[in-house]
């Protein structure tokens, strides 16, 4: 014979179980994606220690990123996305 009282208990906690992980997928979801113009061949990103500002790295114009020809240059972008 089956218990009814332990299998809704199960249901329950299945049920309430999905009803968390949807809420939790959907506050992971809130990504923004932004395209930026004004970088002149991108090569890396970092973030300052207070999370005001990325830096991002431009290899310039001639993408001989090894190359020593002074047309790289560092961006700093405001997390709204203005350089």
């Amino acid at each position: 014979m089956v218990n009814l009282r332990k299998t809704n208990n199960i249901a329950g906690i299945f049920i309430l179980s999905v009803i968390i992980l949807g809420f939790v997928a959907l506050g992971c979801s809130g990504t923004h994606n932004q395209i930026i113009h004004g970088f002149s061949s991108p090569e890396s990103v970092i973030m300052d220690p207070q999370g005001d500002y990325f830096y991002v790295s431009n290899v310039g114009e001639v993408l001989d990123p090894s190359a020593k020809d002074g047309d790289g240059y560092i961006s700093r972008l405001s997390l709204s996305g203005k350089i």
